[in-house]
């Protein structure tokens, strides 16, 4: 039995662990059955930006994301070296994360402008199935802690990876915002110490589990913050 000829169920579901990319590029034109189950009939698109070319993503803006942009749970977007500036052109071609209404899971990585990285972190605030952020190797500037304010006020974020920002170094002690929503913290290839660490469960009352590295500042240092939630805790010194 050719591909083509399985029940639309069978397709679907084959569609699930392929990126929308992919998806687009081997069936969107085969004939007019196909076109209506990528554009109409399928539900649930994984979409990843990483390593494509200009044209692939010039064309996937142009001729598909506007048709699915709702339907997209998953979605990926970095500034790598195939294709720089893509956060740019990402915007200009005036998309918004907000137009983005079924999203539930968010990756950003290697994005140099701070600019351009809290706008679309503030364009996510009305999303009410985001629960999943990455942010990967980004750069930061002066007003890296209103990004990270801006991180804890994602409404229903419960699943939060922070790794390898470049930084001049991000001060969790200025941490304001309370999230109530975060259950899963992960603080890669960033260094807190003690007090640092005792503010972010302040601010995360909720957090079930956390990992990240600790630097020991001073002597006989302690831990002195009560954490009724917390059953997972992973600290590399």
């Amino acid at each position: 039995m050719k591909f083509e000829q399985l029940p639309n169920e069978l397709i679907f579901d084959v569609f699930e662990y392929l990126n929308a990319i992919h998806i687009f590029r081997a069936f969107y034109g085969l004939n007019s059955r196909f076109n209506k189950l990528l554009n109409i009939s399928f539900k649930f698109y994984h979409l990843d930006f990483r390593s494509v070319s200009k044209y692939t993503f010039t064309n996937v803006c142009q001729q598909h994301l506007p048709l699915i942009i709702d339907k997209v749970v998953t979605f990926y977007l970095a500034d790598d070296d195939e294709t720089p500036n893509l956060p740019e052109i990402f915007l200009s071609y005036n998309f918004t994360l907000d137009k983005f209404i079924h999203l539930k899971s968010l990756s950003l990585q290697s994005i140099r402008s701070f600019d351009i990285l809290n706008k679309i972190i503030l364009q996510c605030h009305h999303l009410s199935y985001l629960t999943h952020f990455k942010l990967i190797q980004c750069l930061f500037n002066n007003e890296e802690n209103n990004l990270i304010n801006n991180i804890w006020n994602l409404p229903k974020l419960i699943y939060c990876h922070i790794d390898d920002l470049m930084s001049k170094g991000i001060c969790f002690s200025k941490l304001s915002i309370i999230s109530s929503s975060i259950k899963y913290l992960s603080i890669k290839n960033i260094t807190c110490d003690f007090r640092y660490l005792s503010h972010i469960f302040e601010q995360t009352p909720c957090l079930q589990q956390l990992c990240t590295t600790i630097i020991c500042t001073e002597k006989n240092e302690k831990f002195q913050t009560t954490v009724p939630l917390l059953t997972n805790l992973n600290l590399s010194f």
